[in-house]
């Protein structure tokens, strides 16, 4: 999968994932500048997706907030 980033940046122009065809989970990253030369490389060793629980993620409760008129 290829994006291509659509602010105007020289430093990362686009993006690029490699997906295994089997277990559907990334294997790297390659983000290059507009001469799509490569600036960074990400190899992704262990993938686990859907483990963790959503309060785990967040950095925060969510909870409601009573408004009142004044």
């Amino acid at each position: 999968m290829e994006t291509k980033v659509e602010k105007d940046n020289k430093y990362i122009s686009y993006k690029k994932l490699y997906i295994d065809n089997k277990t559907y989970k990334p294997t790297r990253m390659l983000i290059q500048d507009v001469n799509k030369k490569t600036i960074i490389y990400i190899s992704y060793k262990e993938i686990e997706i859907d483990s963790l629980s959503k309060e785990e993620v967040l950095a925060f409760r969510l909870k409601n907030i009573e408004i009142k008129d004044f």
